[in-house]
């Protein structure tokens, strides 16, 4: 199994509550598609991995046997590889 990302929608008053909602960014892989994004394998995170847009987080993680950087846009859960597929 992969790891996962969630994201909590804070309310805007910054107290958070029990309703506040814990959403499945990306979630966990157990079978990848061939050739398909094959989930998150992160170990650790930058110390400052959000883009200025603020809703996209920079990660490293594992690609087959490379390590590679995704960027992860947290609203809509979309995972692009930013290292070229060429990279070793």
């Amino acid at each position: 199994a992969t790891n996962s990302l969630h994201r909590i929608d804070w309310p805007s008053d910054g107290k958070l509550n029990l309703s506040s909602k814990i959403v499945d960014v990306v979630p966990v892989v157990m079978c990848p598609e061939d050739g398909g994004f094959p989930g998150l394998y992160c170990s650790n995170f930058l110390q400052n991995p959000w883009l200025s847009d603020g809703r996209t987080v920079i990660l490293s993680s594992v690609w087959g046997s490379t390590q590679v950087i995704l960027s992860v846009d947290v609203m809509s859960g979309n995972v692009s590889r930013i290292t070229p597929n060429d990279s070793t």
